[in-house]
């Protein structure tokens, strides 16, 4: 009997785990964000859609290209703090949507605000390069 308990308790936990979605605008939006403020730049890339086929030195060039941008703008170190989602719109169409957000800039000691254009491609949202 333990064992049938443990199985279904089990099972249950497993289901309720797999019905949270990590694939909703606002999930993909935190996760760029919070790679980027870490230092992560190849999974900030990969969550971004290019409209051409990006080849492995493409996408190295966008890495580059992005550490160099954050490094001249936050410092080494980096500066992003705080950062928070707060709001999310999904167009009529369903394939495309705007994440607002804002986040601590410590170097600049402001609080800023942004948005973020993402697009739905073969059913996952990523953030769209307009590109």
């Amino acid at each position: 009997m333990r064992k049938l308990s443990f199985f279904l308790l089990s099972a249950c936990m497993l289901l309720l785990v797999s019905c949270i979605d990590n694939n909703t605008p606002s999930a993909v939006a935190k996760d760029y964000l919070t790679n980027i403020q870490k230092g992560n730049y190849e999974k900030a890339v990969d969550l971004i859609h290019f409209n051409k086929d990006m080849t492995n030195k493409d996408k190295e060039e966008v890495v580059k290209l992005m550490k160099e941008k954050m490094e001249a703008s936050y410092g080494e170190q980096g500066n992003i703090q705080d950062i928070e989602i707060t709001g999310e719109e999904i167009k009529e169409d369903g394939e495309h949507a705007k994440v607002s957000y804002k986040y601590m800039d410590s170097k600049k000691g402001k609080e800023k605000k942004d948005k973020l254009n993402l697009v739905k491609i073969d059913g996952k949202w990523m953030i769209d390069s307009g590109k």
